[in-house]
């Protein structure tokens, strides 16, 4: 199945075509010209929202049966120090 690929997509199309469907889509050139590309930098988004806290999945790697023990890797954590652990 080919996923496919729209330019300019109107938010009433994209919710009927594509949302409403639960169908796949490629969006491109439609945000081009956000703001948030150049904004929304590391260290623009710990200034903002650095000292949320925030769940994430930890130490996958350090167990073999990761998705059975799920529950035992969750942390809370500051956003801002998981943006350090992503950089």
């Amino acid at each position: 199945l080919e996923v496919p690929r729209e330019r300019r997509l109107s938010p009433k199309r994209f919710l009927s075509k594509y949302y409403a469907r639960n169908m796949p889509v490629v969006l491109y050139d439609d945000i081009a010209d956000w703001p948030a590309l150049t904004r929304w930098t590391p260290e623009y988004l710990k200034s903002v929202c650095g000292e949320y806290a925030v769940e994430i999945m930890a130490d996958r790697k350090s167990d073999d049966r990761y998705e059975m023990n799920s529950d035992s890797h969750r942390r809370q954590v500051l956003f801002k120090d998981f943006i350090t652990m992503v950089e």
